[in-house]
């Protein structure tokens, strides 16, 4: 391949090819997110072919003859790493944290929380992400005296992308069910409102009216004060029921309907006389003129006086 056929090649494509030459670790020692991202730098010619450290020496060369580039040395900050290794959780020391597996790139390392946790050897990349959040130091390194093969290397970029689709996954939906369901409360909220506002006011309207109807019928003679309370009693009441029917037309059946005769006008029904407390104490004297009144009072007074004289 020439210079002329690297640079005709589309990009996507000559990504898709570094990407398969690299070792799919995922160790992010190169300064990228993932093999993926340090494949895309390449292609676009922004950066050099020597930080792959578990590629080593042979996955610079396969790069720099893919790409035409002359051969480097390893970048001198980055660190030689062994051909393979893999990682073991002491068990004796392990608290069940899980901050391992939501580290692992490629689902390792299984367990649950305040379990100890396992590593599965045959996922494993090596990559030592999972040393840094361990709370107890409990993860050691394992040299393997196995060499890197490409079947494992494309074993772990399927890892790595079916966990990547999982994760993805399980975000969208966690942000479209709260969406969904924020929506869902706001509406319901508003339209509880509405029909709340809507019930009470015409409600309200149907008892005040209700209440001076019966005001004035009763033909009762009360105080201006007395008129207003039974307005305001009858319109509390009549709102209660504008609720019930707003509530009603919300989808509960046959409420307005139990509703329906107390928001009828009510015949008014005339007051019970009242003796008044003279009357309750002596018959007599409520039934005597002024006159007599004045006359027995007279007579009282002089047996009073009469009785008092030494």
């Amino acid at each position: 391949m020439t210079e002329t056929d690297v640079t005709a090649v589309p990009l996507a494509l000559l990504t898709d090819r570094i990407d398969r030459l690299l070792p799919q670790t995922q160790c992010r020692r190169c300064g990228y997110d993932d093999c993926r991202g340090y494949a895309e730098a390449l292609a676009r010619g922004d950066e050099a072919i020597n930080r792959c450290p578990p590629g080593r020496d042979e996955t610079i060369a396969r790069l720099a003859r893919l790409l035409e580039r002359p051969l480097l040395p390893l970048a001198d900050d980055l660190s030689p790493m062994p051909v393979r290794q893999t990682v073991r959780i002491d068990p004796a020391h392990c608290i069940g944290c899980t901050k391992c597996i939501l580290a692992c790139p490629v689902d390792a390392i299984v367990g649950a929380p305040r379990f100890m946790h396992q590593v599965l050897n045959d996922r494993c990349t090596g990559c030592e992400l999972c040393l840094p959040p361990c709370p107890t130091d409990c993860i050691e390194v394992m040299p393997l005296e196995a060499l890197w093969q490409d079947d494992d290397a494309r074993h772990g970029r399927q890892h790595y992308q079916r966990r990547s689709r999982r994760l993805a996954g399980a975000g969208a939906g966690a942000g479209a069910g709260a969406g969904a369901g924020a929506g869902a409360g706001a509406g319901a909220g508003a339209g509880a409102s509405a029909g709340a506002s809507a019930g009470a006011s015409a409600g309200a309207s149907a008892g005040v009216g209700t209440g001076v109807g019966t005001g004035v019928g009763a033909g009762v003679g009360a105080s201006s004060a007395g008129a207003a309370g039974a307005a305001g009693a009858a319109g509390a009441a009549g709102a209660g029921n504008g609720a019930a029917a707003a509530t009603d037309a919300g989808g509960t059946p046959g409420l307005s309907r139990m509703h329906e005769a107390d928001r009828l006008p009510q015949p008014s029904r005339p007051r019970p006389e009242v003796p008044s407390p003279a009357a309750s104490r002596d018959p007599l004297i409520a039934l005597a003129s002024a006159d007599e009144k004045a006359r027995r009072l007279a007579a009282i007074r002089q047996k009073l006086a009469a009785g008092k004289r030494p």
